[in-house]
């Protein structure tokens, strides 16, 4: 029995036809409408395998082949089919193509967002440490500058009163912290000089640079004097010359009195000299204004040196 005769259509019939004859024999043939029918059953499924085949046109046309209702295959057909599965099969690879580049920018775009984000809290990051950073090496060299400053001012302290074994040791100090700098190297001088290691003064500031500053050149002027380089006419110009570029330490005012005692100077003046070095912090100037100031005016230097 063929599927046309299954379904009671002729293999000439339409589509339609074919589809109202399955309706009409799957309602009277289905299990619900024949419940314990085994031949019911049966020609249901027959219905069903019929319909499904003759309603199908490549497998109808395969089917009419094989019953021998016709001999020549539909070419033209299977070639549009063919296209049409081709043009399916296209469409559905380019609709993949497009969803794969879609997520593809999509991700693209997502990590540069990621990357610009991560950037920019490591900018920040990088930011704030080099801030960080910055902030502890200012408070750093605040607190050591501080620290250098105090020992600075201990180490003036301890030359005034000429504890020169302190002195030496926070100079000592003061140079691993700040090496050969000026205020170093001025200090390192000023003890030189109280040691009276005139020919080390000399020798740290022959042919130097700091000789123009007028700190540095009272020293020098002082030691060289001290080693009888120069006379003491010429040490107490070179002295008054310092002390026109602002040099007003008490030892300047201390060695001026004593070169105009030397050159037979003025007595007032001398003792001019020696107030202002006492006033200046340096003591020795008590000594020689005890000395000198307090003689009656008409007492000779030749008596005073005998005093000395």
């Amino acid at each position: 029995m063929t599927y046309y005769q299954i379904l009671g259509v002729s293999p000439q019939a339409t589509l339609a036809e074919i589809k109202d004859a399955y309706k009409k024999l799957a309602f009277r043939y289905h299990p619900d409408q024949n419940p314990n029918d085994p031949q019911a059953e049966e020609m249901f499924k027959k219905i069903n395998e019929a319909y499904h085949v003759l309603s199908d046109t490549q497998k109808r046309h395969f089917y009419d082949v094989k019953l021998g209702y016709t001999q020549e295959i539909n070419y033209d057909y299977y070639y549009q089919e063919h296209l049409k599965k081709e043009e399916a099969e296209r469409k559905v690879r380019e609709e993949i193509l497009r969803n794969f580049f879609r997520n593809y920018q999509e991700a693209q775009k997502k990590e540069q967002e990621e990357i610009r984000e991560f950037n920019r809290k490591a900018n920040v990051q990088i930011a704030f440490g080099f801030l960080f950073i910055l902030l502890i090496i200012i408070i750093g060299s605040i607190y050591r500058n501080q620290q250098v400053e105090a020992l600075i001012q201990e180490a003036e302290a301890s030359l005034k009163t000429y504890n020169l074994q302190k002195a030496d040791s926070i100079i000592y100090r003061i140079r691993k912290k700040k090496g050969y700098e000026q205020e170093y190297l001025l200090l390192y001088v000023k003890l030189l000089y109280r040691k009276q290691d005139f020919r080390e003064v000399s020798f740290v500031l022959n042919e130097s640079h700091l000789l123009s500053k007028p700190a540095f050149q009272f020293y020098w002027v002082i030691s060289q004097y001290k080693r009888e380089r120069i006379s003491a006419q010429q040490t107490l110009k070179s002295l008054q010359e310092i002390e026109q570029k602002g040099f007003r330490e008490g030892e300047l005012y201390f060695e001026k009195a004593l070169l105009k005692f030397e050159l037979l100077a003025d007595m007032q003046s001398i003792c001019q000299d020696l107030s202002l070095a006492l006033h200046l912090g340096e003591f020795r100037a008590a000594h020689y204004q005890k000395i000198f100031c307090s003689q009656r005016p008409q007492t000779s230097f030749f008596r005073i040196a005998q005093n000395l």
